[in-house]
């Protein structure tokens, strides 16, 4: 086990806890946010104890994020690496359907979030070590013909993929 701390956003869902398995033994402590569904991360706890803090953030608050970086703020302990798979449940709404709050619940979980999340992570991740890893989950939908009746989703990958593209010319 290294020295190092890890941060997932969206650690509930089955990727973040298939991440947290494979790779947890390589972190001397994870942060692990969670939404809705605590089940899984709680059965974590017996494998990884106290170097597991689970953390619940409502990413669709005016707020997002807020209670995750209070608890790192808490502890001290700034991640050396974040992983930002939150994005909202999977729906098919056709655009003639779809109303501004669908596009307002897609970019605020995914694309709120990581700003409001990374923001101050990558301000300790250039302070201290000067070193780190931001990974984000985007979608093959921004690869080619995205999927029919998934426009709101859609749109917020695009907007994290410019997000990230951004962020990797500044650092």
């Amino acid at each position: 086990m290294n020295d190092k701390t890890l941060l997932v956003i969206g650690a509930s869902s089955e990727v973040g806890i298939r991440l947290i398995e494979a790779i947890g033994d390589d972190y001397s402590l994870i942060y692990a946010h969670y939404g809705h569904n605590v089940d899984e991360l709680d059965k974590l706890k017996d494998r990884f104890k106290d170097r597991l803090i689970i953390i619940e953030d409502d990413l669709l608050s005016n707020d997002a994020g807020a209670n995750v970086i209070k608890t790192i703020e808490e502890r001290g302990i700034w991640p050396d690496h974040m992983v930002h798979l939150a994005a909202p449940k999977l729906e098919n709404i056709r655009i003639k359907k779809a109303k501004w709050a669908d596009f307002e619940k897609n970019l605020n979980v995914s694309l709120r979030s990581a700003f409001t999340i990374s923001k101050p992570v990558l301000e300790h991740m250039v302070k201290g070590k000067k070193e780190g890893r931001l990974v984000y989950m985007l979608s093959s939908c921004t690869n080619g013909i995205p999927p029919r009746f998934m426009t709101p989703y859609v749109t917020a990958k695009y907007a994290m993929l410019g997000y990230v593209k951004s962020l990797a010319t500044e650092y």
